[in-house]
């Protein structure tokens, strides 16, 4: 199993292995001008999350709006990703899965609360993490892990829980070969999380990404669950200026639920696992029509762009 103490070491990036993110990160610039830095979090603000701001965060109902902006702007020095301009990182995303009460008895049912067994990749400033928390799961029990480490220190600032909620993140690239805090749970994870994490990647990169999420998970019974950006035609989108620096080649993929299932029937047949893959789209209107009527610069906006929830049980 994970290891079960209270703090994580928490590694840097190898220099010898410096990932791509990490040097576009060098490269990108933090402007306010670039077209998904939007001015408001117009309906971002969800009452789910106001209520955990409320009352996990105990940030009074007053000082929200002020403490939102100056969050983001924290969060996007760190790195400017369109779901820090765009705020959608005031949007819960695990908490909105169709399987997230099933995940939530999961947690609470543990016999051994200090057992780490939910991993979220991808995590951010860890809002999902501490959902699950305020809804009833122990700290020790989940392990954030995303490539920027100075993402976990505006965590703590969004949540006021450096108290309550540390070493709780790991700064890793899931991609790395080095060893580190993060390779030593291999195998060990009841539940391996991420939210529009698998969307940032091209179809090579989500085999790839889709493979160390089955080398973290535990066996059989353990679940790789979430949502991401989808497409009800799944497509290559070449990403252009300003979402890349002039010069730069980078593609994502955009997953149709049919070509999603395809994705695992080569992430089976890479790693011989059995499992089986349930995925669906969110009810109701596109995911882009709401980020376009906030005059975002959306990443991937179209009329047909969806919210697409998974589920992978590992049988």
């Amino acid at each position: 199993m994970a290891s079960t103490s209270d703090s994580v070491p928490n590694p840097q990036p190898s220099s010898k292995e410096e990932s791509s993110i990490h040097k576009l990160a060098k490269i990108i610039p933090r402007s306010k001008d670039l077209p998904w830095y939007q001015a408001s979090y117009g309906s971002r603000l969800t009452p789910e999350t106001r209520n955990l701001l409320e009352h996990y965060a105990h940030v009074p109902p007053s000082e929200i709006e002020a403490h939102i902006y100056k969050i983001r702007d924290a969060a996007w020095t760190v790195f400017p990703f369109p779901c820090i301009g765009e705020f959608w990182f005031l949007t819960l995303g695990l908490s909105a899965h169709p399987r997230y009460n099933d995940l939530l008895a999961r947690v609470k049912s543990a016999s051994d609360k200090t057992r780490p067994l939910l991993i979220d990749l991808g995590t951010c400033l860890g809002q999902d993490l501490r959902k699950l928390v305020y809804d009833g799961a122990a700290p020790t029990q989940l392990l954030g892990v995303d490539v920027f480490p100075d993402f976990e220190a505006v965590g703590h600032d969004f949540f006021r829980d450096a108290d309550r909620f540390a070493g709780r993140f790991v700064a890793a690239d899931i991609f790395s070969t080095a060893d580190s805090a993060l390779a030593r749970t291999k195998g060990t994870w009841d539940v391996v999380a991420s939210c529009m994490f698998l969307h940032s990647f091209d179809w090579a990169g989500q085999v790839a990404a889709c493979k160390k999420m089955v080398e973290l998970a535990a066996g059989p019974g353990s679940w790789i669950m979430g949502g991401m950006t989808a497409n009800v035609h799944a497509r290559e989108q070449v990403l252009k200026p300003p979402f890349v620096p002039e010069g730069v080649k980078r593609s994502v993929f955009m997953h149709s639920k049919e070509s999603f299932g395809r994705l695992w029937d080569e992430v089976k047949k890479d790693t011989r696992v059995e499992v089986k893959v349930w995925a669906e789209y969110e009810e109701g209107e596109s995911e882009s029509k709401e980020a376009n009527e906030q005059g975002a610069g959306n990443l991937f906006g179209n009329s047909e762009q969806k919210l697409l929830w998974y589920m992978i049980e590992m049988l």
